[in-house]
This record gives structure tokens, sequence and C-alpha cells, in this order.
């Protein structure tokens, strides 16, 4: 079985570039997984500007010179924390701090890269959480909770790819253009 990663990196905007904090491993930091990251490829386009004629078929319609602009969109991450009954709490809390930039001075913009779909986006960002939280109750120390969290996609077309440190081949930085 392949186990695919998510890596998450906090960025600050100051209106003309960004600063870009540490790459963190979603499951090495805080004992967490996801399904899948569902990034759209190509998501809905902006409404154009219309005319419909009462005299003519069909609208007509103004397509800018420069092309269609996508929409920006909501998804759903199901995630899965691994742990035991007393630090499962901590995890979550942990996690949910750091995406909402809680733990630092309010980076709540987001680069996310996601192995499974091998897409990422920057300036993603938390919208909310689900607090329905299912534990597994068998009789180990092991448990699982498992929550969605509702994120925001800003920037539907940048696409975010991952560069890698030479010397260790894990993920070093979160890049686009």
């Amino acid at each position: 079985m392949t186990f695919y990663r998510t890596f998450i990196q906090q960025l600050e905007y100051d209106g003309s570039e960004y600063t870009k904090g540490s790459v963190v491993d979603i499951y090495n930091e805080f004992g967490m997984g996801v399904e899948v990251f569902p990034f759209k490829e190509k998501p809905e386009t902006k409404d154009v500007a219309v005319r419909d004629w009462p005299d003519e078929h069909g609208l007509d319609t103004y397509i800018p010179p420069s092309g269609l602009f996508l929409k920006d969109y909501d998804i759903d991450v199901e995630v899965i924390c691994y742990g035991s009954l007393s630090n499962l709490h901590t995890r979550i809390s942990n996690f949910l701090s750091f995406i909402t930039g809680f733990n630092t001075n309010g980076k709540a913009r987001l680069a996310v890269y996601d192995e499974h779909v091998g897409q990422g986006r920057k300036d993603v960002r938390y919208v909310s959480n689900e607090n329905t939280l299912w534990y597994n109750e068998d009789h180990d120390d092991d448990k699982i909770a498992r929550f969605t969290v509702k994120f925001h996609v800003d920037d539907p077309k940048t696409e975010v790819t991952p560069s890698f440190n030479v010397s260790t081949g894990a993920i070093a930085a979160l890049n686009w253009t």
C-alpha cells in the first residue's frame, strides 16, 4: 500500500511579496493524514458579461481579451488523526492552530501540496471544521479521530510544486510561478 503525504506551508503576504514559513508534513508534525485533498484541475469560470437582445438568437457574450477567469472554491478535506486517547485532542488542537495561523501572528494563508492528487495551490485558507469526532473504541491504546476541515481556495489557477532537498530527499519548499 502506498502512503501519500500532505504538505502545508504558512504564508505571509505583505501586498507585494510572500514570506514563506517552513514546509510541514502533517503526518510527521501532527500524526495526521488525509484521504485526498480534492483540488480542482479547472474549476468553474467566472460569469461573463452578456446581453440578451429580444430580436436576436442566443446571447451577445463578451469574453475578455485575456480569456476566461476561474472562480474561487471550497473543498472539504477528511482528516484522520492517529494516537492515544490522551494525545488526540492536543494533536487536533495544534493542527487547527497551525492551519488558522493562531500559532503565529495570524499567517492564515497557506500553500498546500498533496502527493495523492499530485497538485497544490497557494492562497488556501481555513474556513471551518466539523466538530463531530469518531474514536476507535477497541481495547488497544491506538485510537483514530476522523473529522472534516473546509478550506477555501482563493487562487484556483496557480499550481504549487514541491522542491526537494538533495541531501535528505525531503521537501524543502513549495514553489509556484
